[in-house]
């Protein structure tokens, strides 16, 4: 973990004139973002972090979007971790924690749909309940139809992975055996 630097306890929503300024420049955790995301952090990862260890007991949240906005302003796109594989893992990663979100609401939905199925069984508000069980039904085949979407994004995610690094150790093979057998040293930033 990098160095925290000292946090600004003195505002949670910081305003400077009408201006509102970005609470990673107040409290001073741009260098801190910036070590995360190069570490291979997504928006949602380093805002995680930064929540559950830097600011945990200030009482004060940094937003994943928060952080994704100040990394568009801040950081440079030509960076090694906005590479295609490094994208696709992150996208990954993010698609995956969405898809436990979508399937806890769907729990949620299910229990709904539950509850008002028993509410129904004992002739309690008939017309209620059937309305609120076609409002309950809508969201969870919307929902399922998220979650569906999103599985097979990962799967197109985990196949672009796998085939990245499967060319990256076959060109890494080729590399080490063109600098072995030939004496040439071959110039190439390829992840080993």
């Amino acid at each position: 973990m990098p160095a925290i630097p000292p946090i600004n306890t003195t505002l949670n929503n910081p305003m400077q004139g009408n201006t509102q300024i970005n609470k990673i420049d107040f409290h001073n955790l741009g260098t801190l973002v910036r070590k995360l995301r190069d570490a291979g952090g997504t928006h949602i990862s380093i805002a995680e972090e930064i929540n559950n260890t830097v600011l945990k007991d200030n009482n004060i949240k940094i937003s994943s979007s928060g952080v994704w906005r100040w990394m568009k302003e801040n950081i440079d796109d030509d960076k090694d971790y906005r590479s295609n594989d490094n994208q696709a893992i992150n996208l990954y990663y993010e698609t995956c924690k969405m898809l436990e979100s979508v399937t806890k609401q769907i729990e949620i939905v299910e229990s709904g749909i539950d509850v008002i199925t028993k509410t129904m069984k004992k002739n309690e508000d008939v017309l209620t309940c059937t309305r609120h069980l076609k409002e309950l039904q809508m969201s969870y085949e919307k929902l399922i139809s998220n979650k569906q979407r999103m599985l097979n994004t990962i799967g197109e995610l985990q196949e672009r992975i796998y085939n990245y690094n499967n060319y990256t150790t076959i060109i890494n093979t080729i590399f080490d055996f063109v600098e072995d057998k030939c004496g040439l040293t071959v110039k190439a930033d390829i992840h080993k």
